[in-house]
């Protein structure tokens, strides 16, 4: 039934029971009686589940509504350039695509100088940078189980230096001294960047989605170099990765060929409040070997995904990142609260056109650069899996 028929209906059902009620009062008497109280209390039901009925369908209109009303952040979906936006983030990708497209500087563009040479560089627009980085979530497994943050210059991490300390006070006592101990983490902002090279024909064909063509290769150039710095850099001119942090009580080492064993020592290496919502980031390598790889009692230790939900191992999500080869005395797979691990994102991305350099090809190119880093804040809560190096 559709809303106004459900309206109609309740309608229907209130009338019956003022109905019931009228006869009541007609009769001078004080209250229903039984077949009538049953009857009032069927009516009532009834009447109450048509109400919770309507109000899901008006609340569903809402948000249908809302869907059909622009965006103030999304720059993605239709349109022959590219999405909804409100006036400002439209025009401010308006702005984007004439320089994209001409090399021409928009009057409004926010335009700075790279490495002291002549051409600029266009500020990609903040919704338009939004949509890169929401679609690099959706292509970079590690970002979604990480803590990611957005900073507009040096961020520092304060960490404690131990557990705050509670104990049982009696009257006028003397409360316990905490560890005042604190160390911090830093997390800086190193270049990540590449040129994306689009033809002079494809530039100059205005049904050519240039807006949507230009994130789809930013996103994919990102996600491959980031991930992998994000899992093992060395802290130097790319962000420290989770395996560089880890300490080695908590590292198992194992050859080519898994075993149960090991498995059941990465997921039992954590702490017990780490493994209860714990999350596993894996290798191609590690999950064909335990793909059927089974406990002590029968049962598959993974579980694929369905329905929208992850699939597990032991019972926690995991995701497979091709940005973990898992090679000689590479990592393997991780395991605990991934979400210690902090990205920042630094600011503003930025796009420079380069008209001369692919010029003999044919092409132009856009050289794009983003700038981020990434640490472990707490090294005790993940646990990694290593191949043996070679």
């Amino acid at each position: 039934m559709n809303l106004a028929q459900l309206r109609a209906l309740r309608n229907k059902k209130n009338d019956e029971m003022k109905k019931i009620l009228d006869g009541v009062s007609q009769r001078g008497e004080s209250g229903l009686s039984g077949d009538e109280a049953t009857k009032y209390d069927e009516l009532e039901k009834e009447f109450d589940d048509l109400t919770r009925q309507i109000d899901r369908l008006v609340k569903q209109e809402e948000r249908e509504s809302q869907l059909d009303t622009p965006s103030s952040t999304a720059v993605r979906g239709g349109g022959a350039e590219d999405p909804k936006a409100d006036t400002e983030s439209r025009d401010a990708l308006d702005g984007l695509l004439v320089y994209a497209r001409t090399g021409n500087l928009p009057a409004n563009a926010r335009a700075i100088t790279v490495g002291g040479g002549k051409g600029g560089a266009y500020i990609i627009p903040e919704a338009y940078a939004s949509s890169i980085l929401s679609d690099l979530e959706s292509e970079s497994p590690f970002r979604k189980f990480a803590t990611v943050i957005k900073t507009n210059g040096t961020y520092n991490m304060p960490i404690g230096g131990s557990t705050p300390v509670f104990e049982w006070i009696g009257e006028g006592g003397t409360y316990p001294k905490p560890d005042t101990s604190f160390t911090n983490k830093t997390i800086d902002a190193h270049k990540a960047g590449g040129i994306i090279l689009v033809s002079e024909e494809l530039l100059d064909d205005e049904s050519f989605n240039l807006a949507t063509h230009l994130r789809t290769q930013i996103v994919e150039g990102l996600a491959i170099i980031e991930s992998g710095a994000f899992y093992t850099g060395d802290g130097t001119g790319k962000p420290k990765g989770m395996s560089t942090d880890i300490t080695l009580t908590e590292t198992v080492t194992v050859l080519d060929t898994i075993t149960l064993t090991d498995v059941e020592d990465t997921f039992l290496a954590v702490p017990a409040k780490a493994r209860k919502n714990g999350k596993w980031a894996i290798s191609d390598k590690f999950y064909k070997a335990i793909f059927r790889m089974k406990d002590s009692t029968g049962n598959y230790i993974m579980r694929e995904g369905s329905d929208g939900n992850p699939g597990t191992i032991f019972g926690r999500p995991f995701e497979i990142d091709d940005a973990l080869e898992g090679g000689a005395g590479e990592p393997l797979a991780f395991f605990g609260k991934l979400e210690d691990y902090v990205i920042g994102d630094r600011g503003e991305m930025a796009i420079q056109r380069l008209d001369q350099t692919y010029a003999e090809e044919g092409y132009v190119g856009f050289k794009v650069y983003k700038r981020t880093d990434g640490k472990l804040s707490r090294t005790k809560y993940v646990a990694q899996l290593k191949n043996a190096a070679a």
